[in-house]
């Protein structure tokens, strides 16, 4: 996991309404977010701790491992934007801007021997509030993750009735590490040197889009495949991933005899004999090749087919099959490099909509929304949620590169199977394009509905997309506040090592600056994370503690009017939009594309 991203989830609040004191009512939320993050860090306290790497040349030795005692524990940090909660949840593609509410930013797990194992960014949007964990991915998988956020939540809704004290949580961490038999908990990894093992994958231009699943619709897909099967041991999970391996094939017009692959993200712990406990704080995952076949065999075939080729892969990944692949890596000990892993004909799913998500609660009522970061994306992968209404609907994140997202979107199969979660969501969609640019004679236009929902009882409108495959007549709503678009450049404030440090953020990308910040005035008291020290095999009870790093609209006609003799001049664009025009502002604000 050296080499690669931290995990990068975050959950997206709408504020109270009313809202009488919107600057008093952040201030108490900040404070018991920083305060309830020091508690839970009592309990996990690995996460306060940083990468150390212990190496000898007589005799040869490399291992990298977690220090908790000379360290400044966990980052909090707070950012404003200037942008609305519609900006994020309703456009069609997940904005780009969302990459920038995580603060490990293209950072890889190695990266943990100088920046902090955890870092939380609380970003405050004008009607919202975004709260984004990054944890790094040597420290623990996504149940580790979750246990984490879960707790984090329990203490935060507990502080208010508990006093003084550290809460007692429903599902502490088990931090005795496991270890295979005769398996030495320092592991001599086979390098000389970081540079030798670490890369940094860039991923190529991607679309990411989230797509929603009801309960009823995964359960038709469900017994489909058991059906064509004749059998009933095919999941809910396994039909709907084999649905998106055919679909996503399909898009990619691969060759009859090119060989493609799905994979699963699996969860360890049950699989064990005797099973570890789903508290168990670590690493316990497998990326399982569940199922390859050729892309005519894969799309020849039904649904059944493809659900039965990785229901025997689910079933057979059992406590003998983990052994057995711990000892060959133990043999040889390979670094897993994101780039190199993957090939471009695969369906990687991960997550799991097990995952208790929207369960978290900040004092803003349930999430409205799951994203995640720039971490561990590329053409194929397919992050799943539970879906925001439950009762076992899933939302899929997928990303792909934009041809083949363009060729999904028309799939049959797959668009057969899409539910839309929230109808509510129909008006103020931007297309995706308008993020990518700046403020120039391109008119912001509007997406059509999401799949299978009439188009709302609207009067018909001249604007057309740029983009070759949305060249449809779009319905016709109240233009945006696009000047809100133009984000001001928010400063961001944290707290350093108890010092105040502030920087303008990078446009598009409010992020902690990595070079040395000038400190100011200094503040005492602010955020101590109680940590332990980490030994090599268990973990001693002695407590010590840790400095937290905190840180106007075209004219519709309403009935046919005569041609007029002369052509009228184009309307005159808004003042607040013609000073963010600029040289542009001569050119119509609203119309069809030139």
């Amino acid at each position: 996991m050296a080499s690669t991203p931290a995990v990068e989830r975050g959950l997206l609040f709408k504020k109270p309404t009313p809202l009488v004191d919107e600057q008093g009512f952040m201030e108490n939320l900040l404070e018991k977010l920083k305060h309830s993050l020091s508690l839970t860090l009592f309990h996990f306290y690995p996460l306060s701790g940083r990468l150390v790497t212990h190496k000898t040349q007589h005799p040869p030795f490399y291992a990298v491992f977690v220090d908790c005692t000379n360290n400044d524990g966990a980052r909090f940090i707070h950012a404003t934007l200037d942008m609305a909660i519609s900006d994020i949840f309703s456009p069609t593609d997940v904005p780009p801007i969302v990459h920038s509410l995580f603060d490990h930013h293209k950072a890889v797990n190695h990266d943990g021997h100088t920046i902090p194992l955890l870092s939380i960014q609380v970003t405050e949007l004008v009607d919202g509030v975004f709260i984004g964990c990054s944890m790094n991915h040597v420290i623990g998988d996504g149940t580790s993750y979750w246990n984490f956020f879960n707790a984090w939540s329990q203490i935060f809704q507990a502080q208010d009735h508990d006093g003084i004290g550290v809460p007692i949580i429903s599902h502490p961490p088990i931090h005795k590490r496991w270890f295979p038999e005769g398996c030495d908990p320092l592991i001599n990894l086979p390098f000389k040197h970081h540079d030798e093992f670490i890369s940094r994958f860039e991923a190529p231009s991607l679309r990411e889009r989230m797509f929603h699943f009801s309960a009823e619709s995964i359960a038709k897909l469900k017994a489909k495949a058991n059906a064509e099967t004749n059998t009933t041991k095919i999941s809910s999970f396994q039909a709907l991933s084999a649905l998106v391996w055919r679909c996503i094939t399909r898009a990619r017009r691969l060759p009859y005899n090119q060989r493609t692959s799905c994979k699963f993200a699996t969860n360890n712990r049950t699989r064990m004999e005797p099973p570890l406990a789903q508290e168990y704080f670590g690493n316990s995952i497998h990326a399982l090749c569940a199922g390859t076949a050729t892309s005519g065999e894969l799309l020849e075939n039904d649904l059944g087919w493809a659900a039965w080729k990785l229901h025997v892969a689910v079933a057979n990944h059992n406590g003998e099959a983990v052994l057995q692949s711990l000892k060959e890596w133990l043999e040889c000990p390979l670094i897993y490099q994101l780039g190199r892993y993957f090939d471009p004909y695969c369906v990687m799913m991960g997550s799991s909509p097990r995952f208790n998500m929207y369960g978290n609660e900040f004092g803003m009522g349930k999430a409205i929304a799951v994203r995640s970061g720039y971490a561990n994306k590329f053409d194929g992968k397919v992050t799943s949620y539970p879906g925001h209404e439950g009762g076992g609907s899933v939302d899929l994140e997928v990303c792909l590169s934009p041809c083949i997202m363009t060729a999904l979107e028309s799939d049959q199969e797959f668009i057969d199977a899409v539910s839309v979660s929230n109808p509510l969501t129909w008006h103020n969609r931007l297309c995706p394009c308008f993020f990518s640019s700046r403020f120039t004679n391109k008119t912001p236009h509007l997406l059509p509905p999401p799949l299978h929902l009439p188009p709302p009882p609207l009067q018909g409108c001249h604007h057309q997309c740029h983009h070759r495959r949305h060249r449809t007549p779009l319905p016709f709503s109240p233009p945006l506040a696009v000047g809100r678009q133009r984000r001001k450049l928010p400063l961001l404030i944290y707290i350093h090592g108890g010092a105040f440090a502030s920087a303008p953020l990078q446009p598009g990308l409010p992020q902690p600056p990595q070079r040395s910040l000038r400190l100011g005035q200094r503040r005492r008291g602010v955020g101590l994370l109680d940590g332990l020290e980490l030994g090599e095999d268990e973990l001693p009870g002695d407590a010590t503690p840790v400095r937290s790093v905190t840180g106007s609209p075209t004219d519709v006609a309403a009935s046919p009017k005569p041609t007029p003799p002369t052509k009228p001049p184009p309307p005159s664009p808004p003042p607040r939009l013609r000073r963010l025009l600029g040289k542009h502002a001569s050119a119509p604000a609203f119309g069809p594309p030139r």
